[in-house]
């Protein structure tokens, strides 16, 4: 984990937020970091404008000034979050960006640790994806097989937990993990399978209708501090579970994930079905 160290607003109005390691091993972490997004550049990532480093401490200096990660304002009681057009578009943003880092940067580049604390806003919300500590630069290829796994349990791909195999996908995998949980609006249990079989329980009856679940006393899950009309966000978790299923083949790529999040009939040719 790292510290802020504080923001500052340089004279030519520019604002930026300085960050150092807590510990050694974020060192290691941050460096990695430094060699990845000098290379970067895209208008939903943190811009790294500079560095320092004394000794073994190093100090990145990032031009955001961060007002709150997305993982403080969904789970906040308080938060001010409530319009589903804006988690949308945040995800939707998050989404793009991740096409970059696997299609058209130099790379493909593995972000390896997406989630909502490694997604930071501004004050209108704008995201930019941070965090590149644990990213990984690999050839082009369906899987490779990495020494040690890194990232956050929660979101973690089952072949990377599981395998150590390190793809794109696995980025997808854990991009399906925050739309569900941006739409469910509670946090993710530390047993990720808890979250996704949840998930199935109640997208086996999308189709029947919210009418139906009622019937069957199955709570809406929905986060009841999102102002949406809870028949309009089905085709979201229908997302989410695609993203997620446990077949790294099955999952749509991020391309495709987008062109989701802006046509919904094309959801229907990547939604899994529920696992016996």
């Amino acid at each position: 984990m790292c510290i802020q160290l504080g923001k500052l607003r340089l004279q030519n109005g520019q604002d930026i937020t300085i960050v150092s390691p807590l510990h050694m091993l974020m060192d290691k972490a941050l460096m990695n970091e430094v060699s990845i997004l000098v290379k970067l550049k895209h208008k939903n990532l943190v811009e790294l404008v500079g560095y320092s480093i004394q000794g073994e401490i190093v100090h990145l200096v990032y031009h955001f000034a961060t007002h709150a990660t997305l993982n403080r304002v969904i789970h906040d009681p308080l938060s001010i979050l409530s319009d589903w057009n804006k988690r949308y578009k945040i995800l939707l943003e998050i989404a793009r960006v991740l096409v970059y880092l696997h299609m058209q940067a130099p790379g493909p580049i593995i972000h390896g640790d997406i989630k909502s604390g490694n997604i930071v806003l501004d004050e209108i919300f704008y995201p930019k994806l941070s965090n590149f500590g644990v990213a990984s630069k690999i050839e082009e290829s369906d899987c490779t097989y990495v020494d040690q796994v890194y990232g956050t349990g929660r979101y973690m791909a089952p072949e990377l937990r599981n395998k150590h195999c390190l793809s794109t996908k696995v980025d997808v995998y854990s991009f399906g993990v925050l739309v569900l949980e941006t739409i469910f609006g509670y946090k993710v249990p530390a047993n990720n399978k808890q979250l996704i079989e949840y998930v199935s329980t109640v997208t086996r009856y999308i189709d029947m209708g919210w009418k139906y679940l009622t019937q069957e006393r199955i709570s809406n899950p929905i986060d009841p501090k999102i102002d949406v009309d809870t028949s309009s966000i089905e085709t979201f978790i229908k997302i989410g579970l695609s993203c997620t299923d446990s077949d790294p083949l099955h999952r749509p790529t991020k391309e495709e994930v987008v062109d989701m999040f802006l046509d919904e009939s094309s959801v229907l040719r990547f939604l899994p079905k529920k696992e016996e």
